[in-house]
């Protein structure tokens, strides 16, 4: 029987560098869009724990998105603030 699946974003709300982890190695890549729906930053060969700098990111809400074989695999909701 296969493991849950475990995909987490902390902290959120964020402010500077996002930490993903992931439960699944088989994870390719994460994207990150703003809420008008537009890519802003996205980040491949992931492993288990993940470190992204968001500096350059205005405050706002955005949607990280985990994509494997370009599968949509799950979506979560960030705040920057």
């Amino acid at each position: 029987q296969k493991a849950e699946f475990q995909f987490e974003l902390f902290p959120n709300p964020v402010n500077g560098i996002l930490n993903v982890n992931i439960s699944d190695f088989t994870s390719k890549k994460i994207e990150i869009y703003n809420s008008q729906g537009s890519l802003v930053m996205d980040k491949i060969n992931l492993n288990s724990s993940n470190s992204i700098n968001l500096d350059g990111l205005s405050t706002g809400i955005y949607f990280v998105k985990l994509i494997d074989n370009k599968n949509i695999i799950a979506i979560k909701k960030l705040l920057i603030k």
